[in-house]
């Protein structure tokens, strides 16, 4: 899973103006190759998902931290998932 908001430079509570503006300023070329990026965040029900989900990778990455657990048996490969989402304190 992308991390949208890192590719567009905003923190995860960046409201739908700032999204907007954010997705303006891309080059049309980054328009086309960002597609999903723009229909996900531009569309308030995805856009809320798409934060609900990202908050999940970061609270499973703050608590395998936190617990000495980077190394527990990860079946669902989520050390590779959470890379993009590190904690944002």
């Amino acid at each position: 899973m992308r991390n949208f908001f890192q590719t567009l430079n905003l923190p995860r509570v960046a409201q739908s103006e700032e999204i907007s503006q954010a997705i303006d300023m891309l080059s049309d070329t980054d328009q086309s190759e960002e597609a999903d990026l723009i229909e996900i965040l531009e569309s308030d029900t995805k856009s809320e998902q798409y934060r609900r989900v990202h908050l999940q990778y970061d609270a499973m990455a703050t608590f395998l931290a936190q617990h000495g657990l980077e190394e527990a048996q990860d079946t669902h490969l989520w050390h590779k998932r959470l890379v993009e989402f590190e904690s944002e304190s």
